[in-house]
């Protein structure tokens, strides 16, 4: 499946051709997000589509049903700092992570609940970064997070983050910022 975003709130699915790559796609009333949708990501089995809705400054999960019809959980609103801009899931499908900026500064940790793909706040959540937090990504194994900051043509840095694997809880590895050139947006895992 690929899964498309908009500003103003739509969310596109496409059924993906193994053979040929060609998209087909999805149609119907249930494909509303939130307004603002700042980032996307689908955990590794594909049936749990998460995107922060920055207006709302809240995660909307979805679950993709057998039928190929995407569904927003009804309680599925987990509040965030606000200002949400990039969101990331962890390699092992446990935990999500959401930078907030626009002042917020901030970032959430969520874990999902494995039955349902649904997002509780992760104990401690609201972590500290640095100012304009833009990008989120974590490595291979998810026992870290690395967060791109960036204040416009100043320059940024990358804070690192270690996962305790158990809770999704994050450290600040001390000493772990690295400066880098210009403003950081997007990333990949």
């Amino acid at each position: 499946m690929l899964y498309t975003l908009s500003n103003d709130g739509p969310i596109n699915a496409y059924k993906i051709s193994r053979a040929t790559g060609e998209l087909t796609a999805i149609t119907g009333d249930f494909f509303l997000g939130g307004t603002n949708l700042a980032a996307g990501f689908v955990d590794l089995t594909g049936r749990y589509p998460y995107t922060a809705n920055g207006d709302a400054e809240n995660v909307l999960a979805y679950r993709m049903s057998p039928s190929e019809e995407l569904h927003r959980f009804p309680a599925a609103l987990s509040p965030t700092s606000g200002g949400n801009e990039w969101i990331a899931v962890d390699p092992t499908d446990r935990f999500v992570f959401v930078t907030n900026s626009y002042g917020a500064n901030k970032m959430d940790a969520f874990s999902i609940t494995s039955s349902i793909g649904d997002l509780v706040t992760v104990p401690g959540s609201r972590y500290a970064t640095a100012m304009q937090p833009n990008a989120v990504v974590c490595n291979a194994s998810g026992q870290f997070v690395y967060v791109a900051e960036g204040t416009g043509s100043t320059g940024g840095i990358v804070t690192a983050f270690s996962v305790n694997l158990k809770t999704g809880s994050l450290t600040p590895i001390a000493g772990a910022t690295y400066p880098v050139g210009g403003s950081q947006s997007g990333s990949s895992r």
